[in-house]
C-alpha cells in the first residue's frame, strides 16, 4: 500500500476513501483499515529507515566517495528529479 501511494505520489488520504477500503477488502479480506495519520507516520518511519541505511553504508567507505548529480526528467509524467549518485570503492 505504502509503495503504491509513494510511487504513484497519491495523497495520504487515498487510504480513506471508499474506493480504496472497498478494493482492499475485495484484494485483501483479512486487511484492516489504516488512516492517512497512521500511513504518513509508517512512510516516515520507512524514510528514517532507508536514510539510516544508507549513511551506514556511505561511514564503511575506506577513502573518498564521489558524488555526481544530474537532473532527470520523465516526458510522460513531466517529473523532474535532482539524482545524486554516490562511488567509492569498497573493502571487497
Amino acid at each position: 500500500v505504502y509503495t503504491f501511494l509513494v510511487y504513484g505520489k497519491h495523497s495520504f488520504r487515498t487510504v480513506e476513501k471508499l474506493g480504496f477500503i472497498y478494493m482492499m477488502s475485495i484484494a485483501s479480506p483479512n486487511f484492516k483499515n489504516i488512516n492517512r495519520h497512521t500511513t504518513a507516520r509508517d512512510v516516515l518511519m520507512y524514510y528514517a529507515k532507508e536514510r539510516d541505511h544508507v549513511k551506514e553504508e556511505l561511514a564503511k567507505a575506506p577513502s573518498l566517495i564521489c558524488l555526481t548529480y544530474d537532473n532527470c526528467n520523465f516526458e510522460h509524467t513531466n517529473d523532474e528529479y535532482i539524482c545524486i549518485i554516490a562511488y567509492w570503492v569498497d573493502k571487497e
